[in-house]
């Protein structure tokens, strides 16, 4: 049971019967100790270096797939690259036999306009031989097309 305090001005200290002494506190036992702590920190710990581990993986995960992919590009864009200077070297070949075959074919018109038998023949025989030899399928076509229409 409670005391009461006297309203006088000497305070009195007032005890609860239910309190523990001071030296039961001493013997009790606490809930963290250094082992528990210790317990603890290591269990952190593990968890935190699984957690890395984890971390590790996935970004090593996705940059090896972030480098896969960008290999890929590069080789697609090397491809294409191929492709482009393959068809440019087509159409400068085209280009090219074009010309000579139309300087060929000027030259027949000259030589027909002179008369000369012996120039026409050769001409036809040379513009002959370099269509088979040089004359692509596609320009082939174009040719044919040019002298339908």
């Amino acid at each position: 049971m409670k005391k009461k305090a006297n309203r006088s001005s000497k305070s009195e200290t007032v005890k609860c019967s239910s309190a523990p002494p001071d030296n039961a506190l001493k013997d009790r036992k606490t809930i963290v100790t250094d082992k528990r702590l210790e317990t603890v920190v290591a269990i952190l710990l593990g968890i935190t270096t699984l957690l890395s581990a984890w971390a590790s993986w996935i970004g090593h995960l996705h940059g090896g797939l972030q480098s896969i992919n960008f290999t890929e590009s590069n080789n697609v864009a090397s491809q294409g690259t191929a492709q482009y200077n393959l068809s440019m070297q087509v159409y400068l070949a085209d280009y090219i036999t074009w010309n000579t075959l139309r300087d060929y074919y000027y030259d027949l018109e000259e030589a027909k306009d002179d008369g000369d038998q012996n120039k026409i023949n050769r001409l036809n025989n040379k513009i002959e031989t370099f269509q088979k030899q040089n004359v692509s399928d596609t320009l082939a076509e174009s040719i044919k097309w040019m002298k339908e229409n």
